[in-house]
């Protein structure tokens, strides 16, 4: 199933489309679940499909930044309720979601102030949120500006504490911050991770066999695996990691990941002809299975 943003000349339309067999080689019409009458600023905007107390959910953000979640009334989407707002976010774009301990949880940032801001549904259906989202910092007193697009943060879980990876404005350094339990409750401070120097740098956090890595573009917009992550009592060491992964991303030249793919240890790559290509993580080494070519 896909979700995604139309353009049909008139309005703007989010829809959801799911195929018709396991593998995708027939699809069902397209449902439109909501409709803008002006044109979109795809920018600013963001959509997202996850599976919530399992039904398929969108996240995105309407015409005017708000940020909203719709959910399906069915576990295959043939159905939908209406659109229902999260927390208080009225101008701000949703950088990842996350269903973090049953309840869905969004990371955004501000499209006036770039400020960030994490919340989460107060039930396991996304139906209801609290009033005000929570603020994040970089210092005790500094706000972190965030970069837009949706290659600029990720969200998933550390050793059991709910950390985000962002990419900061400006300086395009990564930073993390790491909640002091696995549902967000309370939040340290950002600190630096590395410094790729692309405002895209797409972060993905691997988990494998007790071991945390991170991956993003680099400078030249090439994969990169920094190294191994640990965090314990909430201080995160980054250690170089194994030369292995850098020789096997040399081998693609300039492919750089376009996309995470949620909940799976998977990346999809594009190069400059416009190739795609995954890169999924298996045990301890990366695997390159192309899957489409001049897309």
């Amino acid at each position: 199933a896909i979700a995604y943003i139309y353009d049909n000349g008139a309005d703007d339309e989010w829809r959801f489309i799911r195929a018709s067999d396991s593998n995708g080689s027939s699809w069902q019409t397209p449902i439109t679940l909501a409709t803008s009458s002006v044109d979109i600023n795809f920018l600013n905007n963001s959509i997202n499909l996850r599976i919530v107390n399992a039904n398929p959910s969108v996240f995105y953000n309407d015409a005017t930044g708000r940020a909203k979640i719709t959910r399906a009334t069915n576990s295959d989407g043939s159905a939908w309720g209406a659109p229902s707002n999260i927390s208080n976010l009225a101008n701000h774009q949703i950088l990842d979601v996350k269903v973090v301990n049953s309840n869905p949880a969004i990371c955004a940032r501000s499209n006036t102030s770039n400020a960030v801001y994490y919340t989460r549904a107060a039930n396991n259906t996304g139906s209801a949120w609290p009033v005000g989202a929570t603020q994040l910092y970089k210092y005790s007193s500094e706000v972190i500006l965030a970069n837009t697009g949706r290659g600029s943060c990720n969200m998933d879980l550390i050793n059991n504490k709910l950390c985000i990876i962002l990419s900061e404005l400006t300086s395009n350094k990564l930073y993390i911050n790491v909640a002091a339990d696995n549902i967000g409750t309370s939040w340290g401070n950002f600190k630096e991770l590395a410094s790729p120097s692309t405002a895209l740098p797409y972060p993905k956090i691997f988990s494998n066999n007790g071991n945390n890595y991170i991956l993003y573009n680099n400078s030249n917009g090439t994969p990169s695996a920094k190294g191994l992550i640990k965090i314990l009592d909430n201080i995160v060491a980054l250690f170089d990691t194994n030369t292995s992964f850098i020789s096997v991303f040399n081998h693609f030249g300039d492919n750089q990941i376009i996309k995470n793919i949620n909940d799976d240890n998977s990346l999809i790559l594009m190069n400059s002809n416009q190739d795609l290509s995954l890169l999924r993580f298996y045990e301890d080494d990366f695997k390159i299975n192309w899957i489409a070519h001049s897309f």
